[in-house]
């Protein structure tokens, strides 16, 4: 098998504008076929609580962070989820839980 970087953070702002953050290079369809940079990825995963993931390029930085308030942080009252598994002979399976009541902070900056 093959292994590939999957994450990445892609941004549409309501004024149309597109921010892509993909470790691998790509076009964003917009900027006449050149190819986009690969963004530097990275993750930091807590097992119940909170995520956070930054991004970044030449030309911006992304951050995008997660998290559910410290009074939520139990396992009443959360939903099952089904997730990859590391072996494609596994699929998918029952390895993550979510209560749908989480905040998320999405900050960009233009670099220097």
């Amino acid at each position: 098998g093959m292994r590939e970087e999957v994450a990445g953070v892609l941004i549409h702002t309501p004024d149309g504008q597109f921010f892509p953050f993909l470790p691998i290079p790509g076009s964003d369809g917009t900027s006449g076929g050149k190819k986009d940079e690969a963004s530097e990825v990275a993750w930091e995963v807590q097992p119940w609580g909170a995520w956070r993931v930054t991004a970044s390029n030449s030309r911006y930085e992304v951050e995008v962070f997660a998290y559910i308030a410290p009074e939520d942080r139990v396992l009443g009252n959360t939903t099952v989820l089904r997730a990859p598994v590391d072996d494609k002979q596994l699929g998918m399976k029952p390895s993550c839980r979510e209560h749908f009541r989480g905040q998320i902070v999405v900050n960009l900056w233009e670099r220097e």
